[in-house]
């Protein structure tokens, strides 16, 4: 069953512990929820002080935290300022929705490669491999399209994704067939996803996500590159 989220922030977030994380998924600082502005959020320390030398100002960061039914929230803002005792959080948006089917889902035009196993003419099972393009990525799954042979609902596939210096290798369970741009594509939820490889693809989506936020909102450091 997927976590219900919140879609925004409210007084039900406030003085609620609210976890801070780099773009690589490491964890940055916790802290209380102290303020919620249209504009800013206002991260007060706990006990131990925040280490402001660990975060820039100026980078994309995310951040979980709860509301007082438990329910979290899940957004992505710029630092803008941090001290031992305080960080404000500005330009602040959700990375994901309650009534989104997938969290944290991003459109993409990955390359990928589909391996099945099939029989040859004497009956031997042999690996198969496919290209594909994957088009959405998020926690649960994926979907891509692919220019030839067919698949069925319910089959095993392994689907790695490659990326530039990098990939992921994901076993999925094919969920629907769409037929889109003249080619078949699949919906595929993951199966078996390591709490490591959930990291390393939490942490993917959420630069993709900051990216496409920042180029979005048009900021000062975009505009100096």
């Amino acid at each position: 069953m997927q976590q219900e989220t919140t879609a925004r922030l409210t007084a039900g977030h406030l003085r609620e512990r609210l976890t801070l994380r780099g773009t690589a998924g490491d964890l940055l600082a916790e802290g209380i929820l102290a303020d919620i502005k249209p504009d800013y959020l206002e991260l007060r320390s706990e006990g131990k002080e925040f280490s402001p030398i660990a975060m820039e100002s100026g980078s994309y960061l995310y951040f979980q935290v709860n509301n007082k039914e438990g329910v979290p929230f899940f957004g992505v803002g710029q630092l803008l300022v941090a001290t031992p005792k305080h960080i404000r959080i500005t330009d602040y948006a959700p990375v994901n929705v309650s009534e989104r089917r997938e969290a944290f889902r991003v459109h993409t035009r990955l390359r990928g490669q589909l391996t099945l196993m099939v029989n040859n003419a004497r009956g031997v099972p042999v690996a198969r491999t496919i290209s594909v393009t994957v088009q959405d990525l998020s926690l649960n799954g994926l979907f891509f399209l692919m220019p030839a042979g067919k698949l069925e609902i319910g089959q095993k596939v392994d689907v790695r994704v490659l990326l530039r210096y990098d990939h992921f290798d994901f076993t999925c369970r094919v969920r629907r067939l769409v037929e889109k741009e003249g080619e078949r594509g699949y919906g595929c939820s993951f199966e078996d996803l390591s709490p490591a490889m959930s990291d390393k693809l939490c942490a993917f989506l959420f630069r993709v996500q900051a990216e496409e936020l920042r180029r979005m909102r048009k900021t000062p450091r975009q505009t100096e590159e």
